[in-house]
């Protein structure tokens, strides 16, 4: 008898705050009944020429042990690039990662899902993010990122209908 696997999919992330977020996520579609598999690896927090290189490196590394990832991604602070972010991009899509860009950092990302406005500017969502989280703090893991699930989910419902690489990850994924 074959065991089935799940679809798994990678992902490379910047920092320990990507990190987290990936992993409070993964838990909270298998905890949804979505039968996902989540790989996710800190890719440094160098500029984002040296994420994307090392998320290649660790998706490389991963599927010669594991096999074939359904798709990849690596997300990517947008204030991270210093001159060399057609370069990155262009790399990253030749050997097949997707880039996740969080506009201007992954903490007004964060303050806009909270907030439930992705119009809002970079302070604005930071803002946000400590009045809804006053003991917030960066690099959090996922079970401290749990106790905001329910602000979380409803901010990911603002990404259902946007054209954005985010709400293709949340696709792909089996999110929406």
């Amino acid at each position: 008898m074959k065991i089935k696997r799940k679809p798994t999919h990678f992902v490379g992330c910047e920092g320990q705050s990507e990190v987290g977020f990936v992993a409070w996520f993964h838990q909270h579609m298998n905890n949804t009944g979505r039968d996902v598999a989540l790989s996710r690896s800190r890719c440094t927090e160098g500029d984002g020429f040296e994420v994307v290189r090392k998320a290649i490196s660790e998706m490389n590394r991963l599927q010669k042990a594991s096999g074939k990832f359904r798709s990849c991604w690596v997300m990517v602070d947008d204030d991270k690039w210093e001159g060399k972010k057609a370069a990155a991009l262009q790399l990253a899509r030749r050997e097949g990662i997707e880039p996740i860009i969080a506009n201007d950092n992954f903490e007004a990302f964060l303050g806009r899902l909270v907030a439930c406005d992705l119009s809002i500017g970079a302070e604005r969502a930071r803002q946000f993010l400590v009045n809804a989280w006053p003991n917030y703090q960066k690099g959090l893991d996922k079970t401290s990122l749990a106790e905001k699930t329910e602000l979380l989910v409803q901010g990911l419902e603002l990404y259902r209908n946007r054209n954005c690489s985010f709400t293709s990850f949340l696709k792909k994924v089996g999110y929406f």
